[in-house]
């Protein structure tokens, strides 16, 4: 009985190793334990050390960091109180740096290739770029900006593996964007909190485009399931309030 355990000990050992020694950057997240024998296999001839790559899916979350080319259309601001003076702005003062996240689902079907679908929201950016101080009232006025947008779309990846456990990307794909801004001239009492006074009608704009965008990046593999991802897009926007979007993206990739 004891031969026979230390045999099966043995033959375990030795399997263990054969397949630590035959780990490399493909089969790192793609032969893990899950796939049944049913899985369909890449075929890349009898003498590829990856025929046995399976196929695989991914989520993905990603923090965004986004800078915005903006038109220069002009517009004027009423003031909310009564004497002051109104406020001239243009587009090219609202916020051009946001945040935002993203959340993908992809499918790798090859080595060298794969599509990743994506929702992407812009988070709430407010700017300040004006104020007035009435000397003979406890008020003041200011010019307020905020613009947000959300996208989604469909991105083809081209990898390329560059060393065990780093691949870099290129990527291609259709998104459609909606962009909102809002301007308005906002009055506060300073004697109780900054409290809100009043408010003029606002300057609005909307923007929805449907274009092309182009990334490049790299991804690391951390474990069997998990990627870190970072790349840059660029869109071109091409609107009048928009005319660009740069984007630096950084975040994680499961796989299953």
């Amino acid at each position: 009985m004891k031969k026979v355990l230390l045999i099966a000990g043995l033959l375990v050992f030795t399997a263990t190793q054969a397949n630590a020694q035959n780990y490399n950057a493909y089969n790192a997240y793609s032969n893990y334990s899950g796939y049944s024998s049913q899985n369909k296999v890449y075929n890349y001839g009898s003498n590829s050390k990856n025929k046995n790559a399976k196929k695989y899916f991914t989520f993905g979350l990603d923090y965004v960091a986004s800078k915005t080319s903006m038109g220069k259309e002009s517009f004027t601001l009423k003031s909310p109180l009564s004497g002051g003076a109104d406020y001239i702005g243009n587009n090219e003062q609202f916020e051009d740096k946001m945040d935002a996240l993203s959340g993908s689902f992809g499918f790798r079907p090859f080595k060298y290739f794969g599509l990743e679908a994506y929702y992407e929201q812009s988070l709430s950016d407010n700017r300040v770029l004006h104020q007035e101080h009435y000397a003979a009232y406890p008020l003041f006025a200011q010019s307020e900006y905020s613009v947000k947008y959300k996208a989604y779309g469909i991105d083809a990846l081209i990898y390329i593996p560059v060393a065990t456990k780093l691949e870099l990307i290129a990527s291609a794909g259709v998104a459609h964007y909606e962009f909102e801004g809002t301007a308005y001239f906002q009055a506060y009492r300073n004697d109780s909190g900054s409290q809100e006074w009043g408010r003029t009608a606002p300057y609005k704009v909307s923007e929805n485009k449907t274009i092309f965008r182009y990334g490049a990046g790299a991804q690391f593999i951390l474990t069997k399931r998990l990627d870190f991802r970072i790349m840059y897009h660029y869109s071109q926007i091409g609107g009048d309030f928009v005319d660009g979007l740069h984007d630096l993206t950084m975040g994680v990739r499961y796989k299953f």
